[in-house]
């Protein structure tokens, strides 16, 4: 089957190997509620929004994976069953507990030799017990790998929330900045060239940064999507340098012959480095309210002191 644009080759190479060992057992090993779960599993996965696959579709499909995975424990044959379990094997990352996650994993081991001396000598092996215990630890570390995701996913998914809510925000300071500042004889022009400036430097700052390739899909996909949100935030860093740079509270750079080239050079820089400006503005802040941090946390503990 033809992968479709932003498809995702790996949950259909599994959708495959299910099918494959399905019609290997012949019509008359057929289950009727696997064949139901594989339909609905690839139906699923293509049920795409602009070519993708959101979030909660991908979390149903592996449901439906994990589904079938537990059924093939009760039909298939020992050397079947052992490419079930080491599709177990790749799930066991996601058990928190080292303690448990090294027992599960000395067990699966147990069982995976138990299967191929079966293949041997038949006769000599309950295979009825060893089904049901590789499927309690297929549950088991399917469960983790929901689990994970499942938190991985919504929070994916607030980022992407709070971006569009963000991005909608920058769209109305379009309006709301020059009819607050007009009389500064500030237009909605100078307000999207910052927010223009302060999302390329947040591009160039994504384009700079990669996604860690060795670390876990997890952490792979956390940071991809940041990667990808980053123009937006650099688009309201730079917004907020301009207006601190304009208000004249705080003063990041010297008056220059060309101020409109220096806002322009802040709000791509804000952009390309959000967490530098914001914390030189929040030091500034301190700096000119008579505060440094060290007072500050003097304060507290006299305070709890007091308490």
């Amino acid at each position: 089957m033809k992968t479709p644009w932003g498809g995702d080759p790996g949950l259909e190479r599994i959708l495959d190997e299910f099918q494959a060992e399905l019609d290997a057992l012949g019509a008359a090993g057929q289950d009727a509620q696997c064949a139901a779960w594989l339909q609905k599993a690839r139906e699923t996965i293509n049920e795409r929004f602009l070519g993708f696959l959101p979030y909660n579709r991908y979390d149903r499909t592996w449901g439906l994976i994990h589904q079938i995975r537990h059924r093939l424990c009760r039909i298939l044959n020992a050397e079947q069953m052992l490419m079930v379990a080491l599709q177990i094997h790749a799930n066991l990352d996601y058990i928190a507990d080292a303690a448990r996650r090294e027992e599960l994993h000395q067990e699966l081991v147990s069982l995976e030799r138990a299967l191929a001396a079966r293949e041997q000598s038949p006769e000599t092996q309950n295979l009825s017990e060893q089904r049901r215990r590789l499927e309690q630890i297929s549950r088991i570390t399917a469960e983790a790998r929901q689990s994970h995701w499942r938190k991985v996913n919504l929070l994916r998914m607030r980022l992407m929330v709070t971006t569009l809510f963000l991005a909608g925000f920058l769209f109305l300071s379009l309006f709301l900045v020059p009819r607050v500042l007009g009389e500064a004889g500030i237009g909605a022009g100078q307000v999207l060239a910052m927010i223009v400036f302060g999302a390329l430097g947040g591009l160039v700052s994504a384009l700079r940064s990669t996604e860690p390739l060795n670390a876990r899909s997890s952490d792979y996909y956390l940071q991809r999507t940041l990667l990808g949100l980053r123009p937006v935030v650099g688009a309201a860093a730079g917004l907020l340098i301009y207006l601190v740079q304009l208000s004249g509270i705080l003063t990041l750079l010297p008056d220059a012959s060309h101020p409109g080239a220096v806002h322009l050079a802040l709000a791509f820089t804000a952009g390309f480095s959000e967490r530098f400006f914001i914390a030189q503005i929040e030091h500034l802040a301190k700096r000119g309210s008579g505060r440094t941090g060290d007072e500050e946390s003097g304060s507290e503990k006299e305070g709890t002191t007091n308490t």
